[in-house]
């Protein structure tokens, strides 16, 4: 029998999964900042990679991961996996899969996992881990009302200093 899967989310119910053999621990996206270890590290969207540090890295097992991740909630052509997966130095163990298809242009891999029903980061580890074998699921952080915590909030806040500067062209009147 498989272990129960904490599945982090990053929403105001989220909160510090402590380590323990009795369960393992997948965090989607940002959420992986709650996790002391992370066994599956379910990540959509190239932004993300802006928020792990080599720390968070090294608490991460395996990443889990499309074939064509977003940027600014949009698939692109030339955006695939591998840029993922090099935002990831250090980590061993990737699965990939195939999410659906949103933009022309972007053909399918073939050989890989393909899901086609999901909608959200969550879809997908829900469906990834069902393939793996996992039942049974506690979600944290997965809020229906929606939302995010507050840790969530701040760490991805836009900067609040701006410096004015002025710039000449020498071809300008």
């Amino acid at each position: 029998m498989m272990k129960p899967v904490i599945l982090m989310g990053k929403g105001p119910s989220a909160r510090p999964i402590e380590v323990s053999d009795k369960y393992v621990v997948g965090a989607l996206n940002s959420a992986i900042l709650f996790c002391d270890r992370i066994d599956y590290f379910f990540l959509q969207d190239i932004e993300t990679l802006d928020n792990v540090s080599p720390d968070d890295i090294e608490r991460i097992d395996t990443a889990v991961v499309p074939a064509h991740p977003y940027k600014n909630h949009l698939q692109h052509p030339s955006l695939t996996f591998a840029n993922l997966i090099a935002g990831l130095p250090g980590i061993r163990n990737f699965s990939v899969y195939q999410n659906p298809l949103e933009v022309s242009g972007i053909e399918q891999i073939p050989g890989l996992p393909y899901f086609p029903f999901i909608r959200s980061g969550g879809d997908a580890a829900v469906q990834w881990l069902l393939e793996a074998g996992h039942r049974e699921f506690i979600f944290v952080g997965i809020d229906p009302d929606g939302g995010y915590h507050r840790k969530v909030e701040e760490n991805s806040a836009p900067l609040d200093q701006t410096k004015r500067i002025q710039i000449c062209c020498p071809n300008c009147d």
